[in-house]
């Protein structure tokens, strides 16, 4: 009989008959901490596969498939961004937590429509390299010792980069 972590209770000199009914009613905890996924990290190039979805279903796609949790809706921004621009919007969203970094996909229909995509990471220095590879030379490059900008100006889309510390980010829109 093995323990969760693969320890074998014979080590221990347990009797299995004694120790049978703490091992079924331990099994559900020790099964639910294997079977919980611990999050990957999302590589540019999938975070832009998401960004480029055409709808908030086909991100939904796209975004579960990478491992990360799904966001809670964020209703008080919700409400608040569709009164202000008199739209609708839906969003879908996954953070990893132990990494603080979160990707965000929402379209906005109504009066301004507008699609947009977030993705955020702390603590990973080679953002900017990776959309150099994924986008090209950017249109616009600041780069200084407090922060590092730059813009791709796509067909249909635009792409902003920002980083500030060890915090970055990008965000791609429609024009």
């Amino acid at each position: 009989m093995t323990g969760c972590g693969g320890f074998q209770l014979r080590y221990l000199g347990l009797n299995r008959q004694k120790i049978a009914p703490l091992f079924l009613s331990s099994a559900y905890i020790c099964l639910a901490s294997v079977t919980q996924p611990f999050a990957a990290e999302i590589s540019t190039k999938q975070a832009l596969e998401v960004c480029r979805s055409r709808s908030v279903a086909e991100a939904t796609t796209k975004g579960n498939a990478l491992g990360w949790p799904r966001m809670e809706d964020d209703t008080n921004w919700k409400s608040s961004y569709e009164k202000y621009n008199h739209v609708t919007v839906d969003v879908i969203g996954w953070r990893d937590e132990q990494t603080q970094s979160a990707l965000v996909f929402w379209v906005a229909t109504g009066l301004n429509p507008a699609r947009v995509c977030s993705y955020s990471l702390t603590n990973k220095s080679n953002l900017l390299s990776d959309l150099k590879i994924e986008l090209g030379k950017p249109d616009n490059e600041d780069l200084n010792e407090v922060s590092e900008t730059a813009y791709w100006q796509l067909t249909g889309t635009e792409v902003y980069y920002v980083k500030v510390g060890s915090s970055s980010s990008f965000n791609l829109s429609d024009k």
